[in-house]
């Protein structure tokens, strides 16, 4: 057999068409992805509905302006917002939007839904962002009388004086009604009441149309009698004395026994007083007559004085001193006449009877 051979032109042509064939092929086996071990699937987690707690979700709270908008009147619309349960700032907000009433009407409104007062006026000061001198005249603004006032922005504002609350009030109140309001508002006790008083009264700032300044003895009893019902007359006496109120004015003023509006005796004082002075005037305290004869000797009735002894008893233990309780009862002791030559030298002797009575130390001469 004879052997056949391809020209040496034919066999670089094959080389370059095997060269060819392995381009082509290599770019499609790059594209061929690597399989990949599959991971082994996780294990659910099964839920046990008996062991778990359900969860409770509320409802969204309503829009407070959208209950506004859908409500007739301002009052309507506060009972609504009050019944869905919208705080007052909340609630406050929205009929100011809605209505553009007066602040005193909406305030009325929210009131009669049943708002809490305190919340209330929380929620102006916090939505005025007012500070004390604000928020006093948003209080007039509301009808809120003095009183009201006073506590509120005693509450809201802590660290307030008396001066700078009184001061405060007192712009939009009577002088009584505010240091009235004010000695409420700080809870002042029945010493600091006496004190504070006399204070103002020294001062002499406030003149009163009967030519006298404020506070007088009388207001100042009737303030105690009102925030510490029970004390007893004679510690009121005693407090007011002592502050530096002037016996006489005391006297004038204050009740030495202690009665009900009804003129009914509350204390032993009162008890004496109604059963030796039968010619005693209602509201007045009654004076120990000495009886200037036409000889010059004076007499007087020893019950009626013992009244005084046993009231001045109470003074004594409350140490107001000898001199002091002599100055009141140098109003309590009268002669009739009154104008008799006589008069100081029967009188004197009455009254350090009354003080020894009273177990007040003999005046060393």
């Amino acid at each position: 057999m004879s052997s056949h051979r391809f020209p040496l032109s034919h066999c670089a042509t094959l080389r370059r068409l095997a060269w060819l064939m392995l381009a082509l092929v290599l770019p499609v086996a790059a594209q061929v992805p690597v399989a990949r071990p599959i991971a082994a699937p996780k294990p659910i987690e099964r839920i046990n509905p008996q062991v778990r707690a359900p969860i409770n979700v509320a409802p969204p709270r309503a829009d407070a302006q959208a209950i506004a908008l859908a409500s007739p009147s301002v009052r309507e619309a506060a009972r609504r917002l009050k019944q869905a349960g919208q705080p007052p700032a909340a609630s406050l907000t929205a009929v100011r939007a809605v209505f553009r009433a007066p602040d005193r009407e909406n305030h009325q409104a929210l009131l009669a839904a049943s708002y809490p007062r305190s919340e209330l006026i929380d929620a102006f000061k916090l939505v005025d962002k007012a500070d004390a001198t604000a928020l006093r005249a948003k209080l007039f603004e509301l009808g809120e009388p003095p009183r009201e006032t006073a506590l509120q922005l005693a509450r809201l504002y802590p660290g307030f004086t008396f001066d700078g609350l009184f001061a405060l009030v007192k712009t939009t109140a009577s002088l009584d009604d505010a240091f009235t309001s004010t000695t409420e508002a700080l809870a002042l006790s029945v010493d600091q009441i006496a004190t504070t008083a006399a204070r103002y009264r020294q001062s002499r700032q406030h003149l009163l149309g009967n030519g006298r300044f404020y506070p007088e003895a009388d207001t100042v009893a009737s303030l105690v009698r009102a925030r510490h019902p029970g004390t007893p007359q004679g510690q009121i006496w005693s407090r007011l004395l002592l502050a530096g109120f002037e016996p006489p004015l005391v006297f004038r003023q204050v009740g030495i026994g202690d009665f009900d509006r009804s003129g009914r005796a509350l204390d032993a004082v009162a008890g004496c007083i109604s059963q030796r002075f039968s010619n005693r005037v209602i509201n007045a305290n009654p004076p120990v007559d000495v009886a200037i004869a036409i000889d010059g000797s004076g007499s007087h009735d020893a019950r009626q004085a013992d009244c005084y002894a046993t009231f001045l008893q109470s003074l004594r233990t409350q140490s107001v001193s000898r001199a002091v309780a002599a100055q009141v009862l140098d109003s309590a002791v009268a002669c009739m006449p009154a104008e008799a030559t006589a008069c100081e030298t029967n009188r004197q002797p009455v009254i350090t009877s009354i003080l020894d009575g009273a177990g007040y130390p003999a005046e060393r001469r």
